[in-house]
């Protein structure tokens, strides 16, 4: 019986959950409007480091659908929770026939996000993160994250975006939706290279990609 509840609880339900809401988002971006920007700038740029995808958790819901619409040439690695929440994720992302998921506990630390990163290069993929997630606090990257950017030559490409109008879900990081036929801007931002000595400060505390995802978001 703890087997047959597992199974439900660990597999079925996961599936079931990531299969509703990776259709219903399909049709959402389909009745939306969407623009984009810097998208040349992300495809150029990526091509001789290793490259990490970086966007607010409360912007992740309709990310899987915009990079399968606008960059689906290039093969992606999310960096995923080990929650019940991060299963589900995981079972969406995976859905994807150029997408895997990498799990890791929620509070990973420098060595195990270094390991990640390492392991992606490799492989030619582009790492995706949440650098607040993935419990936050909201829009407030972690330390070890940059750190191991550092550490790794990767350089990180900045996403948002923003709609004309969305719903706002009560969630810590106050998840945004797009609401049905609203006009959605995608913007990719400027690259962040790790191996620009005077920048190294300012990498490693996450300033310049908090900067950077906050004028991209507002």
């Amino acid at each position: 019986m703890k087997k047959l509840y597992y199974f439900i609880i660990q597999k079925t339900l996961p599936q079931f959950f990531a299969s509703l809401f990776k259709a219903v988002l399909h049709l959402l971006i389909k009745t939306c409007r969407v623009e984009v920007a810097g998208l040349e700038t992300f495809k150029k740029s990526q091509k001789d480091k290793a490259c990490i995808l970086a966007l607010w958790h409360s912007r992740l819901a309709i990310a899987p659908e915009l990079l399968k619409k606008f960059a689906k040439e290039f093969r992606y690695a999310a960096l995923i929770s080990r929650s019940r929440d991060g299963e589900i994720i995981s079972t969406v992302v995976e859905s994807y026939p150029q997408a895997i998921s990498v799990r890791v506990s929620h509070n990973a630390r420098f060595a195990g996000l270094k390991e990640a990163i390492c392991e992606i290069k490799k492989e030619g993929r582009i790492l995706v993160i949440t650098p607040d997630g993935p419990r936050g606090p909201p829009k407030k990257v972690k330390l070890g994250l940059s750190k191991a950017q550092v550490m790794a030559e990767a350089l990180v490409i900045p996403l948002s975006w923003s709609a004309s109008s969305c719903f706002t879900l009560s969630t810590w990081d106050r998840m945004q939706i797009p609401k049905p036929f609203s006009r959605i801007k995608v913007v990719f931002g400027n690259p962040i290279f790790p191996d620009v000595e005077e920048n190294n400060l300012k990498v490693e505390e996450g300033l310049l990609l908090a900067d950077e995802l906050s004028r991209l978001s507002s």
